[in-house]
């Protein structure tokens, strides 16, 4: 065999070994200590704890293999992870508020669409240095690996669900999992989880109103906002602009039969400066209508729409 065509074969393999095992995820992780840490005599060894707990859930979102599809680089799914530890409630046991961002890339620009905006409030785990983080989507292993494994495939469903009507399927049943494979006293007492407190905020609303047979329309709107209308932005700005608008049209249904529902919270959270930015180029008609139409997901933050009056 000549040198050329061996080496060619080789990078050839190389590609495709690659591509087989490229992880799904590219994940920014920070982990901000207590504020107290600062003014007490554990600080420096904190830190350290805090580094490795951060360098860990790094790792675990972005090495762990989550589908079975291959992934080159720039396809990865990016994003940021803040994870605020509120207070230490014993040398390995934590409680924090943890937030998710995620984007995705607008075709055919340089733009990246927020995806998931979400925030994750009164989280208990625990974590010894050079615990193992496992993927828990069959059973349940600790909080912290149920808690990122539930976001990895929230991440996913919404990402997928953005390109294909319904892509997500398969990675919602499977944070349903997590959610399902908890023991009792997690989907009963703790807050971040249960369908008690929180008001109507956890990760249990998050799945339900996902897959609820009554907002199932809010995933129609979820891909035509994206595949329809900003992948085509670039082509024709007013029409796609009319289109996405069309698309938001089902929201007003979707608030009166399910009120307050989280779901159309966490869209206006994502979403609320993106739809501000579309639309001031809008007619009066248009920032008129896609201001109630907004405002109907969230009424505490209409404020959010006032550029558009």
């Amino acid at each position: 065999m000549n040198t050329p065509l061996r080496s060619t074969i080789l990078l050839l393999c190389m590609f495709f070994a690659l591509s087989n095992y490229a992880q799904e995820l590219d994940f920014l992780v920070t982990v901000k200590p207590p504020v107290q840490a600062a003014n007490n005599n554990k600080y420096n060894a904190d830190v350290l704890l805090y580094r490795a707990l951060e360098t860990d859930i790094k790792d675990f979102f972005n090495k762990t293999k989550w589908t079975e599809h291959d992934y080159l680089p720039k396809e990865k799914i990016k994003g940021t992870v803040l994870i605020t530890i509120l207070n230490e409630t014993s040398a390995n046991s934590f409680e924090a508020e943890i937030s998710l961002k995620t984007s995705r890339p607008i075709y055919n620009s340089d733009y990246e669409t927020p995806i998931v905006n979400f925030l994750d409030k009164d989280v208990k785990f625990s974590y010894i240095q050079g615990q193992a983080l496992q993927k828990s989507d069959k059973s349940f292993v600790d909080n912290l690996s149920s808690t990122l494994s539930f976001y990895a495939l929230l991440t996913l469903g919404f990402d997928y669900d953005s390109f294909e009507l319904y892509g997500g399927e398969e990675y919602f049943n499977s944070a349903r999992e997590v959610f399902n494979a908890l023991p009792n006293n997690y989907k009963r007492d703790d807050s971040s989880w249960s369908n008690q407190g929180l008001n109507g905020r956890s990760k249990y609303f998050v799945i339900e109103n996902i897959q609820s047979p009554r907002l199932r329309p809010f995933r129609q709107i979820f891909y035509e906002y994206h595949r329809l209308a900003l992948d085509n932005m670039w082509q024709d700005a007013e029409k796609n602009r009319a289109v996405l608008l069309s698309s938001l049209g089902i929201i007003e249904d979707l608030a009166q039969s399910y009120p307050n529902n989280y779901l159309l919270q966490l869209f206006n959270d994502a979403k609320s400066k993106e739809i501000v930015e579309i639309f001031k180029a809008g007619d009066s008609g248009q920032k008129t209508k896609v201001r109630a139409l907004m405002t109907l997901t969230s009424l505490s933050n209409a404020h959010r729409f006032d550029e558009l009056k």
